[in-house]
């Protein structure tokens, strides 16, 4: 039996995904509707699978999974989001989860990919997996010139999140948030916080245009 544990601050979207569940008789389903309640769910009776979503209020998923990592939890993690943006998907698995799948795959990929990593397999739906590819290619790849903290703050700020939001999701001050989005704006060429944004979202756009 595999237990998995769904957490996303959407109830529709949590029922959603155990009716697309619970035909299956290897999984047992549980519920979390944000950050803390997930982590106090996997500290008082763990789950072999955390299905997760990024954007939540407070505390995001990408805060979620680095203290369950921190805290040495086996959980195998698949990202469930709205995005298919390359550059959350390096996010999240850079982060140390074992999948990524969007919101918009077919319901039948949800139960593929808690299968696949629940055997310790990685897996991609497959235009996240093509934009990763097509970034590589293109000598593009937001992991070759973003640290990992770069990369939590960018993905958080592409999901239209305002700083002072960002820096509690990662428990972290605001002036480290600020100071972050000047060295990467610096980095990337950007001259302000909105042009960073455009410049990530054409990034994506330009990927999508070329599958």
């Amino acid at each position: 039996m595999t237990r998995v544990l769904l957490v996303d601050d959407h109830a529709v979207v949590r029922s959603g995904c155990r009716r697309i569940l619970e035909p299956f008789e290897a999984f047992e389903v549980f519920e979390a509707a944000d950050g803390p309640s997930a982590l106090a769910a996997c500290a008082r009776d763990p789950v072999d699978v955390v299905v997760l979503d990024l954007s939540m209020p407070g505390m995001g998923g990408l805060e979620v999974l680095r203290r369950l990592r921190e805290a040495g939890d086996p959980a195998r993690v698949l990202i469930f989001s709205m995005h298919d943006d390359p550059l959350l998907a390096a996010s999240g698995l850079q982060a140390g989860a074992s999948g990524y799948v969007t919101k918009g795959d077919a319901p039948d990929e949800l139960a593929r990919a808690i299968l696949s990593i629940a055997e310790g397999a990685t897996y991609l739906s497959r235009e996240v997996a093509q934009g990763m590819a097509m970034s590589k290619a293109l000598g593009d790849d937001p992991a070759d010139r973003m640290t990992p903290r770069e990369r939590e703050i960018a993905a958080l700020l592409v999901e239209g999140h305002m700083l002072a939001d960002i820096a509690a999701a990662l428990s972290i001050s605001y002036k480290t948030v600020a100071n972050t989005l000047v060295r990467l704006r610096g980095k990337l060429g950007a001259r302000s916080n909105a042009g960073l944004v455009r410049q990530l979202m054409e990034r994506g756009r330009r990927l999508d245009s070329l599958d």
